[in-house]
C-alpha cells in the first residue's frame, strides 16, 4: 500500500483543523505548563565544574552561584566528592501576585569522582563570588604492585 501526496495533504489538512481548535491549544498550553519545570530545573542544574592538578594539590570548583556556604554539604564516598544542596525561592506568600516568576526550589546532588592520588582524608573548602572549592592533598606515593604470572 502506498501513500501518496494527496493522502499525506489530506492527514495534514486534518491535522490542522484539530491543532486549530481552542480544546486542543489549551490542552497543549496545559501540557507545556506543566513540564516547562522539568526542563527549567535541568537547564538550572548544570553547575559547571573544573578537577585539576597542581604540583601539590587535587583541586575541584563547582559554580554554585547564589548558594550560601550553609545550605552546601559535603562529603567522601569511597573516592567520590558528594555536594548537595537545597535552594528556596524566596519570600512567596498566598497574597504575592507575580507577574513573572523563574525563581524555583532547587535540590541538586552532584557526585564527583576524584583522581587516585587523592587524598581524601584531607581537604580544605571554602566559597568565594560562587565558586566552590575544594582542596585534597595529593598522595605522594602510589605503591606499584607487580602481579605474578603463574
Amino acid at each position: 500500500m502506498s501513500f501518496g501526496a494527496s493522502q499525506f495533504s489530506s492527514v495534514l489538512s486534518s491535522i490542522e483543523k484539530m491543532i486549530s481548535g481552542p480544546e486542543i491549544q489549551n490542552m497543549v498550553s496545559e501540557s507545556l505548563a506543566q513540564i516547562r519545570p522539568f526542563f527549567t530545573s535541568l537547564n538550572s542544574r548544570i553547575n559547571a565544574i573544573n578537577v585539576y592538578e597542581t604540583s601539590e594539590n587535587i583541586v575541584v570548583e563547582i559554580q554554585v552561584p547564589g548558594i550560601d556556604k550553609n545550605q552546601l554539604k559535603l562529603w567522601i564516598e569511597g573516592q567520590n566528592l558528594m555536594i548537595s544542596y537545597e535552594q528556596t525561592s524566596g519570600n512567596r506568600t498566598d497574597q504575592t501576585h507575580y507577574h513573572r516568576m523563574e525563581f524555583e526550589n532547587e535540590n541538586y546532588t552532584k557526585m564527583i569522582f576524584l583522581p587516585v592520588n587523592t587524598d581524601t582524608g584531607n581537604a580544605r573548602a571554602s566559597i568565594s563570588q560562587g565558586i566552590l572549592t575544594v582542596k585534597f592533598e595529593k598522595l605522594s606515593n602510589l605503591d606499584k604492585i607487580e602481579i605474578v604470572i603463574e
